[in-house]
């Protein structure tokens, strides 16, 4: 038996048909934590807002628009970045570690999804959270120096936290592994990665030019339908390696 896109997306849309209303809440309550936790931490968050509308049409970078900027203005813009990023990881701990759990009890027979979530002790969620920050801070440095690099971790590094719910490894072990796998299925994970990244993209662009929704509800929108979209590739990844090791385990 070969491993094809095609089969793969044939599970993955099955798998959506079946259970669509569980990956929706899912997607739903992930996203409702990044914007309460964003809500709670950044109580200034118009503050960008303030500096691109006043200042950032003026620069030709990033950079030189933070060298401009006071250095009280640098510290909070540097506080709403970390708080950011932090609801962020937070929101993505979340989607792939439940989502995880509720595929493996579906793909494994277990008893109940509940159960099997409160198995998985906070532990393991640290783990994965601490997985998703350094491959974010991986890819970021990646694509700070050109895009090419940073795509090319994206895609290295995308089992990792499959690997690391499934099989319950190491931070180090899911990396190592998640690479080595990719690396030999480099043809079947990458057209999935792109056209998550560019889904995302297209869904960013299209609702960033909605302005008779409020700005919450927007962000809430926003982020529930780029977890579905991560979803899919969760459930299309898992799909592969599900199928990757039981062949691996027959040869």
């Amino acid at each position: 038996m070969y491993i094809t896109t095609h089969l793969l997306c044939r599970d993955t849309i099955k798998f959506l048909k079946v259970k669509w209303l569980t990956i929706f809440v899912i997607a739903l309550f992930s996203s409702s934590i990044t914007i309460m936790i964003d809500n709670i931490f950044v109580s200034n968050s118009n503050i960008l807002t303030f500096f691109y509308e006043s200042k950032m049409n003026q620069y030709y970078s990033l950079f030189d628009f933070v060298k401009a900027l006071t250095p009280y203005q640098q510290k909070r813009l540097l506080l709403f970045s970390i708080m950011k990023l932090f609801s962020s990881l937070i929101g993505s701990t979340v989607l792939i570690g439940i989502l995880t759990i509720f595929i493996k009890t579906i793909a494994f027979k277990k008893n109940s999804f509940l159960l099997e979530l409160k198995k998985n002790n906070v532990f393991l969620f640290l783990n994965l959270f601490l997985l998703i920050f350094i491959i974010t801070i991986i890819i970021q440095l990646g694509l700070m120096l050109l895009i090419i690099p940073g795509m090319m971790f994206c895609i290295l590094l995308s089992l990792s936290p499959i690997i690391l719910m499934t099989n319950n490894t190491t931070i180090i072990q899911s990396i190592i592994s998640s690479t080595q796998i990719t690396l030999y299925n480099f043809k079947i994970i990458t057209p999935a990665i792109i056209l998550w990244l560019l889904s995302k993209l297209v869904i960013l662009i299209l609702l960033s030019n909605i302005k008779i929704i409020s700005g919450c509800i927007l962000s809430l929108l926003l982020n529930t339908m780029t977890n579905i979209i991560s979803s899919i590739l969760i459930i299309y990844l898992f799909r592969f390696y599900m199928l990757s090791t039981s062949l691996s385990h027959s040869n």
